[in-house]
């Protein structure tokens, strides 16, 4: 994930994260703080794009989301061969998949 996550960083332009973030740093605030990381691969299985969702903040504001995504270079709109489809399209034959889920706040409180 670090091919992908390391120039969306790097550029500064999107991301609040300190352009000089290593791999360690970069892996703890887009899996680990998060509740949910998914993936898409294309076809071939690499890697094109990630997005993160967690709570925007604790307790009563939980259900409140906060979410970011990147998107490889080459599998940009307009830029690839990847097919990206709408929730109104029918299910892609390969679907994302979870990397990191995490019980949400108030079920481990529970």
């Amino acid at each position: 994930m670090w091919a992908l996550l390391e120039p969306v960083c790097r550029a500064g332009e999107t991301f609040p994260h300190d352009p000089a973030i290593s791999e360690a740093e970069a892996q703890l605030a887009w899996v680990e703080q998060s509740q949910a990381v998914m993936v898409a691969v294309d076809p071939a299985g690499t890697l094109v794009g990630t997005f993160y969702l967690r709570p925007n903040s604790l307790a009563l504001a939980a259900h409140v989301a906060n979410a970011g995504y990147v998107v490889a270079e080459g599998a940009r709109p307009g830029r690839s061969t990847v097919s990206w489809r709408s929730s109104a399209s029918p299910a892609p034959s390969r679907p994302m998949a979870p990397i990191c889920t995490s019980p949400s706040p108030t079920a481990a409180a529970q």
